[in-house]
């Protein structure tokens, strides 16, 4: 789910994307589908080229992205949470659902997998919302509330059946109330 963008931020972000050459851009947009902080390896795999900083440096001197300090490691972010979503939404489907499948093949972690393997779903898949579910009911049981909700909601919106839907939405809701999240709890409920 992503922010609603002002037609500012809209504006700002298209012009920023306009002033990146074709490789910066590219590393905006591959950014915006991947969970933040993005790490510079994570880059370099999910997009196949040797050296991506190039780009990446590009979409940071154009105010796209910012390099996050403090960490071992070199990982970017977008300057704001709109910026990412304006960026994400300027990206057409197709090439948005390539990068999903690229992001899932490139990286390593069971639950990234199976986000971007959902993301880049076209319709129901039954086989993915299994695993979203039992991955979820790893983290519920850990007590990890706030993932166990995101992978049994992901895992509601991937399966066919009515009863199954509502079964993944009510574990979804029970999670987020687990994590203190009433309000994300609260605009789930209409849909039982």
């Amino acid at each position: 789910r992503s922010l609603p963008v002002p037609a500012a931020v809209h504006g700002e972000v298209h012009e920023a994307l306009q002033r990146c050459s074709p490789v910066g851009a590219a590393a905006a947009r591959l950014v915006s589908v991947l969970h933040e902080p993005v790490r510079y390896e994570d880059v370099r795999d999910v997009l196949g080229v040797p050296d991506p900083l190039p780009g990446l440096d590009e979409a940071v001197r154009h105010g796209l992205l910012r390099v996050v300090d403090g960490t071992a490691r070199t990982c970017f972010r977008f300057v704001s949470p709109m910026a990412r979503a304006a960026v994400y939404r300027s990206v057409p489907p197709a090439e948005r659902r390539e990068l999903h499948l690229r992001a899932a093949a490139g990286l390593d972690g069971t639950d990234a997998v199976l986000e971007h393997r959902a993301a880049a779903a076209l319709g129901g898949d039954e086989e993915l919302s299994a695993a979203l579910r039992d991955r979820a009911g790893v983290h519920a049981a850990a007590g990890e509330w706030p993932t166990a909700a995101r992978l049994f909601l992901t895992a509601a919106e991937l399966t066919d059946g009515c009863d199954t839907r509502d079964a993944l939405t009510i574990a979804g809701v029970d999670a987020l109330v687990g994590s203190a999240d009433i309000p994300a709890a609260m605009l789930h409920t209409p849909m039982l």
